[in-house]
């Protein structure tokens, strides 16, 4: 459990609260004005919790790659691939592109 604090009891006691961190594994959550703004707590726990949030990330990015790769493998076959468009097929496919937007943006 933590221990709310003031700013100014942190400020005052700093030394204390970080030898009970460290010797009794306390955590204290320091306010100003009533309002949390920071937690002290040992090292060992806040490398845990960056673990925790790492693992967290990873899982997050694997589960986008995921989704990524069902798209991509749902989508379906493109007509052609890029070898074998010319230049003025590409540019015409662009100033297709470019008219839309601004007949779009223009509605």
């Amino acid at each position: 459990m933590s221990t709310l604090i003031s700013a100014a009891e942190f400020h005052r006691k700093a030394g204390d609260l970080l030898a009970r961190i460290r010797y009794r594994g306390e955590r204290f959550i320091i306010e100003r004005r009533g309002q949390p703004i920071a937690v002290l707590l040992s090292i060992e726990e806040f490398r845990q919790l960056e673990a925790i949030a790492a693992r967290q990330q990873a899982a997050e990015r694997a589960a986008r790659f995921a989704a990524f790769e069902a798209a991509w493998e749902a989508a379906p076959p493109s007509e052609a691939d890029g070898s074998e468009l010319s230049d003025a097929a590409i540019q015409a496919e662009v100033d297709a592109v470019r008219e839309a937007r601004r007949a779009q943006s223009r509605d």
